[in-house]
């Protein structure tokens, strides 16, 4: 039985930042093991992420019967199609969403797909993850199925323009939808072994989102030494590692970078000040309410006292691997800080984020745990060097930062 496997590594920020994990673990051995009845022939298609790689396994199936069998590290959400229309699609799309295809978890060691009449219809056995799957999806198919009953009533109300029904409505959703969270936080209590439990508990925070070390070291500790030994175990917990170096209270972790002008500066050099450090991108300069928030603190706070430091983590929307590359990105950086009045002290890392991995790389980055998940951000450290402040600059930062300087 011939395999064929193909493997696609998606580059850039929106698909590696859905989960920031290298798949540079030792590979583990699966199989998958299909009986659908001697009638079945043609084509199965079965397709997963292994961490940043999205894979694509397929082989012909013979009187209802395949194998499939490959190599790889946590387990993984998977589909599997037979016949599917675009036979060499590497994902689910919504023209393949009639497909005669299957949800379910693959993970090292055997899976077996039983079934008499379609894909649709079989039953998938064989890892603890399938098992926490589909225990999970028991308990979520009332909810689901009165979701969609909700979104067509819904739908109803407004092609009526029916305002009264549709606020009522959305409550109900609301309902529902905290009663999946309910079910959610129930799992992550009641299974500490499961790998499925902690992806749901850290969901945000495989996304790049920001760990806060006191509240999410215990969450963490919650899970068996097994779980946290996952791929996805040990980017979070080196991620914690980090979040602990910088939590409040701490010394800010000491970086040089160049200014505008190429000047090196160094952050420890403006000890004796409150200094607001900003990381930041040009991105988020859609959101108009940040750069306004951090200048406004700029002009409000004494700057015999305080002091911002802008520290950009630059990108283009499309990585180029020309020599003019670096130029281009630092000519849009200064371009912002000229159209945005942002006259504060501004440096660059420029590479500093890996924007294939979305993982940190410079000495910064790292120390900071910084990643495009979880930028922009603030801390605030004092005169004597330490973090006394996080915050994010959506809302007004001057009140805040006024209390602890004591303006």
């Amino acid at each position: 039985m011939k395999n064929i496997k193909t493997i696609f590594s998606k580059a850039g920020f929106l698909v590696a930042a859905c989960l920031s994990i290298s798949a540079v673990n030792a590979q583990k051995a699966f199989t998958v093991k299909g009986n659908l009845g001697k009638d079945k022939q043609g084509k199965i298609r079965m397709h997963y992420k292994d961490g940043e790689q999205y894979v694509t396994d397929s082989t012909q199936v013979k009187d209802g019967v395949f194998i499939l069998k490959g190599t790889m590290g946590d387990p993984a959400f998977a589909t599997i199609a037979l016949n599917p229309t675009n036979p060499n699609a590497w994902r689910t799309s919504m023209g393949s969403m009639k497909d005669d295809q299957i949800n379910f978890y693959l993970e090292a060691g055997t899976t077996t797909i039983e079934g008499n009449q379609d894909l649709k219809t079989a039953t998938v056995t064989g890892s603890k993850a399938q098992k926490d799957y589909m225990k999970l999806a028991a308990m979520y198919d009332p909810l689901n199925k009165e979701n969609r009953k909700l979104a067509e009533q819904i739908q109803k109300a407004r092609k009526e323009q029916n305002d009264t029904a549709i606020t009522r409505l959305i409550g109900l959703d609301k309902v529902v939808r905290q009663k999946k969270k309910d079910i959610d936080s129930s799992f992550i209590v009641n299974n500490p072994d499961s790998y499925l439990a902690f992806t749901i508990s850290f969901k945000r925070e495989l996304r790049g989102k920001l760990l806060d070390y006191k509240a999410d070291a215990p969450r963490f500790n919650h899970f068996t030494k097994e779980v946290r030994n996952s791929q996805a175990g040990k980017y979070i917990a080196r991620r914690l590692t980090a979040a602990k170096k910088t939590d409040i209270g701490m010394t800010a972790p000491d970086f040089t970078l160049n200014d505008t002008i190429g000047r090196p500066l160094k952050l420890s050099s403006l000890r004796g000040k409150y200094v607001l450090v900003w990381f930041w991108h040009s991105f988020v300069m859609s959101n108009e309410s940040q750069v306004f928030n951090v200048s406004k603190a700029f002009k409000k706070i004494d700057s015999s006292k305080f002091a911002v430091l802008g520290v950009s983590y630059e990108r283009q929307s499309e990585m180029k691997n020309d020599k003019d590359y670096e130029q281009e990105v630092k000519n849009t950086w200064k371009k912002v800080i000229r159209e945005n009045n942002m006259n504060f002290l501004n440096v660059s890392d420029y590479g500093g984020i890996d924007m294939k991995t979305n993982e940190p790389v410079s000495v910064t980055a790292k120390a900071y745990d910084l990643n495009y998940g979880n930028i922009p951000q603030c801390i605030l450290i004092d005169p004597a060097g330490k973090i006394v402040l996080k915050a994010m600059p959506d809302n007004d930062l001057v009140p805040k930062l006024k209390k602890i300087i004591g303006e």
